[in-house]
């Protein structure tokens, strides 16, 4: 009688195969073949297919739009820093190295001296058009400014009482020797005079950036002290007051003067204690 052929066991990978081809509940329970049987399991696999391409496909999308962003913001902050160095080079009147274009004559502001002795002061004309509007130059959480009713909103307003409050620096911010430190190179006189002649006079006449100015007043929330703000963060606060359409330019003077015989100098800059600030700013806004 001849012997049967006894039956091989199966091994792991037999199991693993007949559950990736079956179903793992067809492994255990062994429900009786159907006809539909095969096609639901052809089914399944291709949704799930279809489901894993879609989510890798809309990962790279993610990817790639995350890529694009971050390089319109690389492309953004290298156009600005160009402009940047630009107006810095226009300012010290440096020379552009060969094929680069030069910057035009409206991104300049004309500074002159004026008065004599404690009296002296600096005057600045801002260009009558801006180098690029500002809702193009506008960040995140940055609006675009409103206009005044007296036109108080323009930055030769902002330039003219940063000035005002920073006038009692002017004689120890321009030392006798140019290259010497001040402690007032983020004051707007210390920006203003990095570009002015050796020798300073009645009348004395240079040009620097306005850009450059436009945006020390962007800057303004990383200058000065805890407890004291700066003539440029004060005037920030000022145009950014509910009640600034209200301000009159008569009542802009009057609170300029005020605010000028409050102001100290600890040899780094203009500044106001900020309690004495908005105590002021009260009685004219």
């Amino acid at each position: 009688m001849p012997r049967s052929r006894s039956r091989r066991k199966p091994t792991l990978d037999d199991v693993i195969r007949f559950v990736a081809h079956n179903g793992i509940y067809h492994f255990f329970y062994h429900p009786p073949p159907t006809p539909s049987f095969p096609w639901l399991l052809l089914t399944g696999r291709k949704h799930r297919e279809r489901k894993e391409n879609h989510l890798r496909a809309l990962e790279d999308e993610l990817h790639d739009l995350y890529n694009f962003i971050s390089l319109t913001e690389e492309l953004k902050e290298q156009a600005a820093e160009n402009a940047f160095l630009r107006d810095l080079l226009v300012a010290h009147s440096i020379p552009f190295p060969a094929g680069v274009p030069a910057v035009r004559k409206g991104y300049l502001a004309e500074v002159q001296v004026v008065g004599k002795d404690a009296c002296q002061c600096l005057k600045v004309t801002m260009p009558d058009l801006e180098p690029w509007s500002s809702s193009d130059t506008a960040g995140v959480g940055q609006t675009q400014d409103q206009p005044h009713p007296h036109r108080l909103h323009r930055t030769q307003v902002g330039v003219d009482f940063v000035l005002s409050l920073e006038q009692h620096c002017l004689e120890h911010t321009r030392r006798g020797y140019p290259y010497e430190p001040s402690g007032h190179a983020m004051s707007m006189q210390g920006i203003l005079l990095a570009g002015a002649p050796e020798t300073l006079h009645e009348g004395s006449e240079w040009e620097t950036s306005a850009a450059e100015l436009d945006r020390l007043f962007e800057l303004s929330g990383s200058l000065g002290l805890e407890g004291f703000i700066t003539p440029v963060q004060g005037w920030n606060r000022i145009k950014s007051h509910p009640q600034f359409h209200e301000l009159t330019p008569i009542k802009l003077e009057e609170l300029k003067q005020t605010l000028a015989e409050n102001m100290k100098c600890f040899g780094f800059g203009s500044i106001i204690e900020e309690d004495v600030f908005d105590d002021l700013l009260s009685r004219f806004i």
